[in-house]
């Protein structure tokens, strides 16, 4: 997600995902399979200093702290930043959709050597 927003961090709740990876081989279609809500990913803004505290240590950990004044872009479905973004990601402003989730994973995924389906 991150990557397909060209997002500084990303937001996906455990609990969304659905859909399980067989064993073997995977191919563009499992991953586009394993998101099945058809969500849009969705990036939002958001001021460092306005970052939920989860988004603050997820930043943190891969080393990098958030500065109060700087805009993040936070990548994360249409349904979190509908219903959820306030608790889950802070308190944000612009929004963009950038299509279906499901069509950029599969996209990433063929980008970085997965399969295509047959």
């Amino acid at each position: 997600m991150r990557a397909q927003a060209q997002a500084d961090v990303a937001y996906y709740p455990p609990s969304s995902v659905v859909g399980r990876l067989r064993a073997g081989p995977v191919r563009t279609g499992d991953v586009w399979a394993a998101e099945s809500w058809v969500s849009d990913l969705v990036v939002v803004e958001a001021k460092g200093a306005d970052l939920a505290p989860a988004l603050t240590a997820s930043l943190r950990s891969r080393g990098s702290a958030a500065q109060s004044a700087a805009t993040y872009r936070i990548a994360t479905t249409s349904y979190v930043a509908d219903y959820e973004a306030r608790e889950r990601l802070g308190r944000v402003g612009e929004r963009q959709s950038l299509g279906l989730l499901r069509d950029a994973l599969a996209e990433h995924a063929k980008a970085h050597g997965f399969r295509r389906d047959v």
